[in-house]
């Protein structure tokens, strides 16, 4: 068992490993996704109130949305931003691209990821 999962710093899903922060990633940007959209909702709400000369608010989703929306809106977004962070600063990805095979050694040759053969390159 490698390190990496011990610490807990991974998944193993569907015999891949998948970084924490991925999952993370995808359900803040589904819940940012409904908020944008319901937030979107009680503006044209409001709108259509305030052009109908109606000055109360609707009680509950629209004065909701209202009142907690953008601090909402704000703090989604800044979670997004600090798991993108996270995402990048854990992505082993970038230094094994860097540094070469898992061991850190880097490659002889780049490798040939184009398809055509190397005696066709020569």
């Amino acid at each position: 068992m490698s390190s990496s999962l011990a610490e807990g710093d991974r998944a193993v899903m569907a015999g891949k490993l998948v970084n924490r922060y991925q999952i993370g990633l995808l359900v803040a940007g589904a819940l940012f996704t409904v908020t944008a959209c319901a937030y979107a909702v009680a503006v044209v709400r409001l709108d259509q109130h305030a052009r109908s000369g109606v000055r109360d608010v609707e009680s509950g989703f629209v004065a909701w949305m209202d009142h907690y929306g953008t601090w909402l809106l704000f703090g989604e977004l800044a979670a997004l931003g600090v798991m993108t962070a996270g995402l990048v600063g854990t992505d082993d990805s970038r230094s094994k691209r860097a540094g070469g095979g898992p061991d850190g050694d880097a490659a002889s040759e780049p490798a040939n990821v184009s398809g055509i053969s190397d005696e066709v390159m020569r």
